[in-house]
Parts: C-alpha cells; sequence; structure tokens
C-alpha cells in the first residue's frame, strides 16, 4: 500500500489513478516527475478571505448599530425633558409651601436696606426644597455672589439644572421668575 500525494489516502501501489480523489499518480521512478502542487487555498486567497469576513461581519454588526443610535438618542432626550419636568414640578412645589407659610411667593430678589440686590428666590426657596442646612450656611447680609456665599454657587442644588441644557456651567440655572405687576413674584423684598 501506498498513500496518495493529493488527498493521503491509502492506494494500491500499481494504480495510476486515485479512486478517491481521481488525481493522476506518477512513479517516483520516472525522470521527469515533479512533485504535484498541493490543491488549496494559497496564505493570500486565505488573508483576502478573512479580511473580506472581517469586514462583512463589521458591516453586519454596525448597520442596526446606526438604525439604533436615533432611538437611543431619542430615549436619553425623552429621560432629559422628564427630569426637567420632574424638577419644574419640585420647584413649583416649593414655592406653593413657600406661599403657605408666608400668604406670598417670594420675591424674585431680596435686597438689602439700601435696596442693593442681595440674593434671588432660588435662595429664598432653598428649605422648602429640603437645602435647609444650605440655606442655614448662606449669609444673606451679603450678595449671592460674595466671596462668603461662593460655596453656594458650587453646592447648588441639581433641581436647578435643566439637563437638557448639556455643558452648562454648574452655577448658572435654566429656570427663571418672571416678576413685574400681576406676576407670581413680587419685584423685591426685604431681607
Amino acid at each position: 500500500m501506498t498513500t496518495c500525494p493529493y488527498c493521503a489516502e491509502d492506494i494500491s501501489p500499481d494504480v495510476q489513478t486515485c479512486p478517491y480523489c481521481k488525481s493522476e499518480i506518477f512513479n517516483d521512478a520516472d525522470d521527469d516527475y515533479e512533485p504535484p502542487q498541493k490543491r488549496g487555498m494559497s496564505g493570500g486567497m486565505i488573508a483576502l478571505i478573512v479580511i473580506v469576513g472581517l469586514l462583512g461581519c463589521g458591516a453586519v454588526v454596525s448597520v442596526p448599530i446606526a438604525l439604533m443610535l436615533p432611538a437611543v438618542q431619542q430615549a436619553r432626550e425623552a429621560a432629559r425633558r422628564t427630569q426637567c419636568k420632574n424638577n419644574l414640578k419640585q420647584i413649583g412645589l416649593a414655592l406653593h409651601t413657600y406661599h403657605e407659610m408666608h400668604q406670598s411667593f417670594p420675591p424674585a430678589y431680596y435686597v438689602d436696606d439700601n435696596g442693593k440686590p442681595l440674593y434671588s428666590w432660588r435662595v429664598g426657596i432653598l428649605p422648602y426644597l429640603d437645602e435647609q442646612a444650605l440655606y442655614d450656611q448662606f449669609d444673606k447680609t451679603k450678595a449671592w455672589d460674595a466671596p462668603e456665599n461662593a460655596f453656594i454657587l458650587e453646592s447648588m442644588p441639581l433641581v436647578f439644572q435643566c439637563p437638557t441644557h448639556e455643558g452648562s456651567v454648574q452655577t448658572n440655572t435654566a429656570y427663571a421668575g418672571i416678576f413685574g405687576q400681576n406676576c407670581a413674584f413680587s419685584r423685591s423684598g426685604r431681607n
């Protein structure tokens, strides 16, 4: 028994064609015998198939992700809107609680004895937003931007931040109060 050089099956030594792979078998004694090239793919062909396969997998994976991206962004924006609505609801409840306690809404801003603005309604409703400790630390005889009150800018409650205003500085608020005649907020009030 000999082995076929093409398919590695055992074959009879006197056959000239392999019964398994149908390849022509040459006798090693022939002078012009050249060993046959193995049938199969070259390294370059295999590399090409691997690259095409990877690109195909990338396309198969990236297309659904690209299709889902707008839906994910819409869901995030909906969550931001909901958080913004919840912030406004908390502020509204705090304003109404302030009104129950003081028989009026807070003034748009508080002033000192000389009429100089000190701080806004936002500081006035801090106790009604469960921020009594922050309110107690605030020096109400100084302006909101005085060095003695700089910490409150760093500790501003998140309820004053609208999440749809991405990248906004934490010291700014997204919510404003309108004041004037026939408005909920009076122009100013004494400290």
